[in-house]
């Protein structure tokens, strides 16, 4: 009995971490951008899933702002996400709408457009907001789909465990 109970902790302590997969986006300034280039600067990242029609999306994404102003050794990014299914209609995103968006919600960060919603599957992001934050290492530590008031809290801990 008790070796299975050291068998069971080992097993969980020794688990490999979760890679967050690599893509390729253009930004909303057409520049291409690469996760793999991000990962080696061995700096932690911040990715948000969104979407010009998500209401949490709206809330979110200042808070984000305000805090990429207080944690400058992390990465922040929007991820614009287009042809969602919702209700067996596909959402296409127009850049002129998101660049309208942020500039409505006084957000600088820069954005990348999934235009065809495949980083999005590849993270999983069915339903939006999706953050997700990468380690120095490119794990995936935390994947938390929705946004509400509050939420920074938990953020602001798990961003001060990463930041220098």
């Amino acid at each position: 009995m008790r070796l299975s109970v050291i068998t069971i902790l080992c097993s969980i302590i020794i688990a490999a971490p979760e890679k967050a997969p690599t893509f390729f986006l253009h930004t909303l300034d057409d520049k291409t951008f690469f996760l793999s280039d991000e990962i080696k600067k061995e700096k932690p990242i911040v990715l948000s899933f969104f979407a010009t029609w998500c209401g949490p999306c709206r809330q979110e994404m200042p808070v984000l702002d305000s805090l990429s102003r207080e944690f400058t050794d992390i990465e922040f990014f929007l991820v614009n996400v287009s042809n969602l299914v919702l209700g067996g209609t596909k959402l296409k995103e127009d850049p002129v709408k998101v660049r309208k968006m942020l500039e409505d919600l006084n957000v600088d960060l820069p954005v990348l457009m999934d235009k065809y919603a495949m980083t999005a599957e590849k993270y999983g992001a069915t339903t939006l907001p999706l953050l997700v934050i990468i380690d120095k290492k490119g794990n995936i530590i935390l994947s938390k789909t929705g946004y509400k008031k509050g939420d920074e809290l938990e953020l602001i801990d798990i961003l001060k465990g990463l930041s220098r």
